[in-house]
């Protein structure tokens, strides 16, 4: 029960039996009770009200008692939960890093080297003793343009000698013997050289070539003249119709386009249609003639 004031209030139904030895009007009824009050609790289930009821047929009725209340306490178990103990986190310590140790450059000291001051260095120099004065290319190896009759080196003085394609512009023969002197004994030569590999070409091939270089010979005649100009014959071979047509294909491709560039150009039309021709030969006559290499050594 609550200890001190507090109000309440209540309604319901009431039967009312009111008799008496005095003669009136008796009404014995169920009627509406309703009221209110306010009531002040003491200890032991004791406590004070004070309240006013009304009925409602024409009765009230006003009172002030003591209460008191009878039972036993709740015994509801009341479950205490432990309040937990606060957490207390520990900072955590602080990281001291090292510092970081302050990073050294070393210059780096590159010797460039160019001993025989080409341009190039000794590196990338795969041609490292260069003459003087002489241009060079991105290896540093000279190249000198001359004219092919007009070569006026020292005699001796070629370690090898490479020519592709080039030699027919004066002739097998007469090359071999103008670039024998410039060799140093025993040291080698290479030249591709046009060649018939059958004898009784086609006519229309044969009338081709004969003007367009007359001193197109059999192999076996290109070998005898490499003894007759005092060359021992290393080795000889003959180049892969592919070699043709890496050529070919690109320049036939080039020919459409100057055909259309040069229309009004006789002279140009008249060299690109001996150019169709000849890949047209070669195209039907492969095996009659090509180029063949020929490997010599001077003695």
């Amino acid at each position: 029960m609550r200890k001190g004031l507090q109000a309440y209030a209540h309604g319901g139904l009431s039967f009312i039996n009111n008799s008496s030895s005095v003669n009136y009007n008796k009404n014995n009824s169920v009627q509406i009770q309703y009221g209110a009050g306010v009531e002040y609790g003491l200890n032991d289930g004791l406590a004070l009200r004070a309240g006013i009821d009304l009925y409602d047929k024409d009765a009230s009725m006003v009172f002030v008692g003591v209460l008191k209340r009878f039972g036993t306490k709740s015994k509801r178990k009341v479950i205490v939960e432990p309040v937990p103990e606060p957490v207390i986190e520990t900072a955590p310590e602080p990281v001291i890093e090292p510092a970081p140790e302050p990073e050294i450059i070393v210059p780096v000291v590159v010797l460039i080297q160019d001993a025989d001051n080409d341009g190039v260095i000794d590196a990338d120099d795969q041609c490292a003793d260069s003459p003087e004065n002489i241009t060079v290319d991105d290896k540093g190896c000279s190249s000198i343009f001359v004219e092919i009759e007009g070569v006026n080196f020292e005699p001796n003085s070629f370690d090898l000698i490479w020519s592709e394609g080039a030699i027919y512009n004066i002739g097998f023969e007469k090359g071999l013997k103008l670039w024998k002197p410039l060799l140093k004994p025993n040291v080698y030569i290479a030249v591709t050289e046009i060649s018939w590999f059958k004898q009784n070409p086609p006519y229309v091939l044969s009338e081709f070539w004969n003007n367009s270089y007359s001193q197109m010979l059999l192999v076996d005649e290109n070998i005898k003249i490499t003894k007759d100009c005092c060359y021992k014959l290393v080795d000889h071979f003959t180049l892969p119709e592919s070699d043709w047509w890496n050529y070919y294909d690109p320049l036939m491709e080039k020919l459409e386009l100057l055909r259309a560039k040069y229309s009004n150009n006789k002279e140009a039309l008249t060299v690109m249609k001996t150019e169709s021709q000849e890949i047209e030969l070669y195209r039907k006559y492969s095996d009659f003639y090509g180029y063949e290499f020929y490997i010599m050594q001077k003695y």
